[in-house]
């Protein structure tokens, strides 16, 4: 008796919580979750190349180094806008699920979210091509096995 006593409070507790307030308990603990579909296994060489930049090992040129600037901010601001615009889109689905909607009444939001994650997916794919081509072979696998 008194075990289902506490199982009603605990739920009746739960449905006075904000919507707000559960959705933001289920964050992850990332301020900056990434806005990549593919969030393993492909290396963000903007930052391994802002490790290295100057490492004699790596040998980057000043004209590589004028290039790889460019894909770099290119790369930044395109995540950055792309993130932008993802991040209260999930928000939504999150407040939704735990609010009164259904699954099926959160699904155009869903759908706009996994296209600005393939977007950001691209770029960042552009992002690895780019910077191979204006690497040698040699300062890739440098960069790869360095990270």
């Amino acid at each position: 008796m008194l075990k289902q006593v506490i199982v009603v409070w605990a739920l009746l507790s739960v449905s006075l919580i904000p919507v707000s307030v559960m959705a933001q308990s289920v964050k992850v603990n990332k301020a900056n979750p990434p806005p990549f579909l593919i969030t393993q296994n492909l290396p963000h060489l903007v930052k391994e190349l802002k490790k290295h930049w100057d490492n004699p090992l790596l040998g980057l040129s000043q004209q590589q180094k004028s290039e790889l600037l460019v894909i770099r901010k290119e790369t930044i601001q395109a995540v950055n806008t792309l993130s932008a615009k993802i991040a209260p889109l999930e928000k939504q689905v999150s407040e939704g699920i735990f609010g009164h909607k259904t699954p099926e009444m959160l699904q155009s939001l869903v759908k706009q979210v996994s296209e600005l994650k393939m977007k950001a997916t691209m770029v960042h794919l552009n992002c690895i091509f780019k910077t191979k081509q204006a690497l040698s072979a040699q300062q890739f696998q440098f960069l790869l096995e360095n990270r």
